[in-house]
């Protein structure tokens, strides 16, 4: 896993979650994301 990972605490379809912050996900970052941190097992539509 990557060190980045550590500091997401989880994530939908449509935001991250770090701590308290909930961070929406857009659409131009939303497959670059699910590929790299989900290991392209969750779809990004």
């Amino acid at each position: 896993m990557c060190s980045e990972c550590d500091y997401i605490d989880s994530f939908d379809n449509h935001n991250i979650y770090i701590e308290e912050a909930e961070i929406p996900i857009g659409k131009v970052y939303k497959a670059e994301f699910f590929t790299k941190y989900a290991g392209g097992l969750l779809g990004a539509d």
